[in-house]
């Protein structure tokens, strides 16, 4: 894969955070990074949207982008 929701490695990597797994440095995407690649339209994306935005907001880093609108179905009820 190229890129993910538009990110491509050279765009993770630059706030990769690096974590320590028994004595081997690990780099991990950071909240930030992952928030940008869960901008899906897919369902299974949701669940991890709401983890994010829940995280990122109690460590105070910015959502970027913002949360979309609850989408609605054809009848007018959210959808979900």
């Amino acid at each position: 894969m190229k890129a993910g929701c538009g990110v491509t490695y050279a765009d993770a990597i630059r706030d990769v955070m690096i974590e320590d797994v028994h004595g081997v440095p690990v780099p991990i995407a950071s909240l930030a990074t992952l928030w940008r690649m869960k901008q899906t339209l897919r369902e299974k994306d949701a669940p991890d949207r709401l983890f994010l935005r829940q995280t990122m907001e109690a460590e105070g880093i910015p959502l970027d982008p913002p949360p979309a609108p609850p989408v609605e179905s054809l009848d007018g009820v959210p959808a979900g």
